[in-house]
């Protein structure tokens, strides 16, 4: 079992930018699915209380979404210190493989957010993951052959089987090629 996360943030500065969401999943490697979390996070609480900074251009780029993903962070929000032990039930106590969409952004704005509280974030740092690289890479399956191979793609078009040169292939969902918002979780959307 694997945590994915995704943060919906008011900023991209890795120390004061507000979360005003945080989504993640438990899945298994074969891309089910097994549990789903999200809460908003209050950025008057974050700008008041902790020094976060809300920033213009952000703000301009969230003008452009849509409206259902402009409201969804804004339903229910709480405060960060009621959101990061939601998030702590929700993980529980053992380290699990944690993946997120871009480790240069999502991992320090999260972790600046719990050292706020003087916590540390539920994983150890050995099991954080990237999912940027590893969605250049998709597992395959070979619908005559029934061979799992692995390629280098940049979609999930048809590929050749490497056993016997098939082009009747299949991408595997949740092994190597496991996307985030492609296994249809994007919590913007609740």
């Amino acid at each position: 079992v694997s945590v994915m996360f995704d943060l919906e943030t008011l900023g991209t500065n890795k120390s004061t930018a507000p979360i005003v969401s945080l989504g993640a999943v438990k899945f298994k490697h074969d891309g089910t699915i097994l549990e789903e979390f999200c809460v908003n996070i209050d950025p008057v609480d974050l700008v008041k209380n902790y020094g976060k900074k809300i920033e213009k251009d952000t703000l301009d780029w969230w003008e452009k979404q849509s409206k259902e993903a402009r409201m969804s962070w804004r339903k229910n929000p709480k405060s960060l210190v009621i959101a990061t032990e939601m998030f702590y039930d929700w993980y529980g106590s053992k380290s699990l493989e944690t993946w997120c969409h871009g480790a240069s952004f999502d991992y320090p704005i999260l972790a600046a957010h719990f050292e706020c509280l003087g916590k540390k974030l539920p994983w150890k740092y050995w099991h954080e993951n990237d999912n940027r690289a590893r969605m250049k890479y998709f597992d395959f399956l070979c619908n005559e052959c029934k061979t799992v191979f692995e390629k280098l793609v940049k979609t999930t078009e048809k590929v050749e089987c490497k056993s016997c040169g098939s082009s009747n292939t299949t991408p595997i969902p949740g092994a190597a090629g496991f996307k985030f918002n492609g296994m249809g979780f994007d919590h913007r959307k609740k």
